[in-house]
């Protein structure tokens, strides 16, 4: 990814995709942190209506 100028915006495309564990999620950070969770993005079964699990993965154009 090229250097964010500060003030400068950027947009993200995100696809919530099925998956069974966090590996290849656009959020999982190191030590196995979540960066979904803290912004309200529901992955876990047990948390979404559709009770599936799903990891979001960046969509690149």
């Amino acid at each position: 990814m090229n250097e964010i100028k500060v003030g400068e915006r950027v947009t993200i495309i995100l696809e919530a995709v099925e998956h069974d564990t966090c590996e290849g999620c656009f959020f999982k950070g190191v030590a196995g942190y979540c960066g979904a969770a803290p912004l309200g993005l529901k992955c876990l079964p047990k948390y979404r209506s559709d009770k599936k699990n799903v990891i979001f993965k960046e969509v690149k154009e």
